[in-house]
């Protein structure tokens, strides 16, 4: 089955440019540009291996890739070594980068020296990067062919195609299906007052080291997903009853002082008030690692992460459902966006040579195509649906009749709603009608400083 993302609001993509560095913990997608974890420190700069000496006429053309995302190092490196050793004119030098990558790759741009291919550059990042006239439009190469005609608006700007959308991102709540039938849980909530009675039920388990939620308070780009794709449709609900477009989020013109952001907020206060102790000082890697170890029953995270906890656990009884925002059932709709994807640089000087790795990466009769196979997730290509068994997690969200994109497409540019959610939970005095002000705050200090 191949996922079709079927959006509630389809709104216009206006971002204001930047000209120069941004923050490493902007709008970032999902888990994989996670700046926190252990992991990614592990491997912030590991290459596959190390180039090969350029010492004769017949040497390989070289070209760098640049990966942004801890969780896909591996899967990366075994697609690169695959392609390395299938012919003699190519060489892809690989490595992961995570830590404050955006900067190290416009420090890069300055003096030229920037990889010729990167990962997740992706939705509202695009048009800084296409405007400053750092990434090049694909239409012309044969990779881009590759791209299912469906998700091309998901990687297009100014009706130019700068991004191949490697992987769908859906985001949702993970719940461990054996720890709910131990509860006596029997219906999936959909509205905060069901997910409450949920947690009533969760709570005897306490006693054996099994609590509601994993939390971390520490990630502030994860924070932000939780509103950013967590409450997706139920903020593009609010920009639509206060008449206003994409391009007026982007302006500064939305009001976060709302009913629909307290009750996001309430949400936060439960998952806080139920998850292990001190979540303040619990990272993005310990708290995904907690819920496949079996140690909490509930996960509100990406699918980004089902790689990991089937490493973890492979035999983990896990579910998804998405997450409810409110107390209208239709406000709890799955968010899913195309996040993980590949760029090239358009100062490349190897375009044939970039164009003939990402077109074999691309190609499901390919060997590369294993990527896909392991990583278990869907795709934006064309056909990886003939070769891939989904994760069984995804089965509701594959199965969704309706689905939102997420809202970071419409907010400006390095605005970081994740500081506002961190301030609100590490405050347990602060009201849920203090969080949104404070939010709103934020928001209008951030337009006024790009002004």
């Amino acid at each position: 089955m191949k996922l079709a993302i079927k959006v509630i609001s389809v709104a216009a993509v206006l971002i204001i440019a930047l000209n120069g560095c941004v923050s490493s913990s902007s709008n970032a997608p999902g888990g994989e540009n996670s700046t926190t974890t252990e992991k990614a420190e592990s491997i912030q700069t590991q290459p596959v291996e190390s180039a090969p000496t350029q010492a004769s006429d017949n040497e390989k053309i070289v070209i760098r890739f640049e990966n942004h995302g801890a969780n896909k190092h591996e899967l990366f490196s075994e697609a690169v070594q695959i392609f390395n050793e299938s012919q003699d004119e190519v060489y892809v030098d690989f490595q992961t980068n995570t830590t404050d990558w955006q900067a190290s790759f416009w420090a890069a741009l300055a003096v030229n020296d920037a990889p010729d291919i990167v990962t997740h550059i992706a939705r509202s990042s695009l048009p800084q990067y296409v405007d400053a006239g750092h990434l090049m439009e694909l239409s012309g190469l044969k990779c881009s062919s590759y791209i299912e005609e469906d998700t091309v608006k998901s990687v297009s700007y100014n009706g130019g195609i700068y991004a191949i959308p490697v992987q769908t991102e859906i985001y949702g709540v993970f719940y461990n299906k054996d720890i709910f039938e131990r509860a006596g849980i029997t219906e999936l909530p959909t509205t905060i007052s069901e997910l409450e009675k949920v947690v009533q039920q969760l709570k005897p388990l306490e006693e054996e080291g099994i609590y509601p939620f994993a939390a971390q308070f520490r990630d502030i780009g994860q924070l932000s997903n939780i509103l950013n794709n967590g409450a997706a449709g139920s903020m593009y609900k609010s920009m639509n009853e206060q008449g206003l477009s994409g391009e007026d989020v982007a302006a500064g013109n939305f009001n976060f002082i709302n009913k629909r952001v307290e009750n996001f907020f309430r949400l936060c206060s439960l998952v806080r008030e139920n998850s292990q102790p001190k979540p303040e000082d619990t990272d993005y890697t310990t708290h995904y690692t907690m819920f496949a170890n079996g140690e909490s029953a509930m996960l509100v995270l990406g699918n980004w992460i089902i790689y990991q906890m089937r490493e973890l656990n492979p035999d983990i009884n896990v579910g998804m459902f998405a997450l409810p925002v409110s107390e209208d059932p239709s406000d709890a709709v799955f968010a899913a966006d195309y996040s993980l994807v590949l760029n090239v640089n358009a100062h490349t000087e190897n375009a044939e040579a970039v164009d003939k790795f990402l077109s074999m990466f691309c190609d499901y009769t390919q060997p590369t195509s294993e990527f896909f196979v392991k990583n278990s997730l869907p795709s934006g290509l064309k056909d990886f649906d003939k070769i891939v068994k989904y994760d069984s997690a995804l089965e509701a969200p594959l199965a969704a009749e309706t689905t939102s994109e997420f809202f970071d497409r419409v907010l400006p540019t390095g605005f970081v709603i994740g500081e506002s959610v961190q301030e609100f939970l590490l405050d347990k005095n602060m009201s849920n009608e203090e969080a949104a002000e404070l939010l709103q705050k934020n928001y209008d200090q951030h337009i006024a400083n790009m002004k």
